[in-house]
């Protein structure tokens, strides 16, 4: 995952992976950028979980970094024992009907692997569930504009997409199943990165070895306010596009381009990919989370700690770090400047200034 903006890491050590690169030039312009902001408006309720004050207060720690690692009294478990009465195994041994109420919940994760893994089974599975057949469709992969020799091409084709920039070299599709769209494909339409839909159909074309390879696929996403002509509403086509990353060749490390659609399975997602999304209920795998702020990330999706379940069993080492340098310092730059774009509305606002700072509702 990449260095958050605030993140000291991005100019501790400027290496040539960063200042040599589009991607770590991307990354220094993007800090400078945030480094310019000076009005802050703190919004401090929490409205989406307003209804569970102690999932919310839960949260509120997590994002602290003060967590409660001991019990208060009978009536306040540690954060750490909270957490664990909502692992799968606690809930299916409470209640069956609340454990078949995550059945078809999303699940997130902290590694793309895990990721990609949860999401081929599901696929199988949902292709046995719905009567279909399981199909996979394959990227096309070139070195300098010229194809690759077979055993080339499988190679990276198994490649993990941690190295490929989320193109998977082959991808399960089987209409009817969730997805999610991996690029900015048309934002003033909302269909963007992150943006979650089902599958409807996908044309494709088959090479001699039989080898399937998407033309277009057509995906249902409700919010989209796109309208193309001949497809209903919500209907919207996605095309393969060209994304670019590296790759050894012994030696020698070339640069790969690969064309392949913009979407992924969407039934599990990383916790960068969930960040300010809310779910009805979720799964969340809290066993390789780093850092609180990934913790926090994937239990905020929920609006009621009732509606999280808990994946595996999971170590209250992270959960009871103390939070990184670089968050800590930033929050409390976020304060201070909080506290002074609130001290200069109040100044120009009661000395009857046309104000230049309007209250946020």
């Amino acid at each position: 995952m990449s260095n958050a903006l605030y993140s000291f890491k991005l100019v501790d050590k400027l290496g040539p992976g960063t200042i040599q690169t589009v991607k770590g030039q991307s990354a220094l312009h993007g800090a400078f950028l945030w480094c310019q902001i000076d009005v802050v408006v703190e919004l401090k309720q929490n409205w989406r979980a307003r209804d569970d004050a102690a999932f919310v207060e839960m949260l509120n720690r997590i994002r602290l970094g003060k967590v409660r690692k001991i019990a208060i009294d009978k009536h306040n478990a540690s954060d750490y024992d909270v957490l664990k009465t909502r692992l799968l195994p606690e809930i299916q041994g409470r209640s069956k009907d609340e454990f078949e109420s995550f059945k078809d919940a999303p699940i997130i994760v902290t590694r793309k692997y895990l990721r990609d893994a949860i999401n081929q089974s599901k696929a199988c599975a949902f292709a046995t569930q719905t009567g279909q057949e399981h199909h996979v469709y394959h990227a096309k992969d070139r070195i300098s504009g010229n194809s690759l020799a077979i055993d080339q091409q499988e190679r990276l084709w198994k490649m993990d997409t941690t190295h490929t920039n989320d193109s998977p070299g082959i991808l399960p599709l089987i209409s009817g199943m969730p997805i999610m769209v991996t690029e900015n494909a048309a934002t003033s339409c909302k269909i963007v990165n992150g943006s979650r839909g089902i599958l409807k159909s996908i044309v494709y074309e088959i090479d001699e070895a039989s080898n399937r390879f998407p033309v277009y696929a057509l995906v249902e996403i409700k919010e989209s306010t796109l309208h193309v002509a001949g497809l209903d509403d919500g209907i919207i086509p996605i095309f393969p596009i060209t994304s670019s990353f590296t790759f050894c060749m012994g030696e020698k490390t070339v640069i790969i381009r690969r064309t392949q659609l913009p979407i992924l399975p969407g039934w599990a997602f990383t916790d960068y990919k969930v960040q300010g999304s809310e779910l009805s209920k979720v799964i969340v795998d809290l066993t390789n989370a780093r850092t609180l702020q990934s913790i926090y990330v994937m239990l905020s999706c929920a609006s009621k700690l009732r509606n999280v379940a808990i994946l595996r069993w999971f170590s209250s080492r992270t959960l009871h770090a103390d939070l990184q340098g670089d968050a800590r310092n930033e929050l409390q730059q976020l304060v201070n400047i909080a506290t002074s774009t609130r001290t200069k509305y109040l100044q120009e606002h009661t000395s009857g200034m046309s104000p230049t700072l309007m209250p946020v509702s």
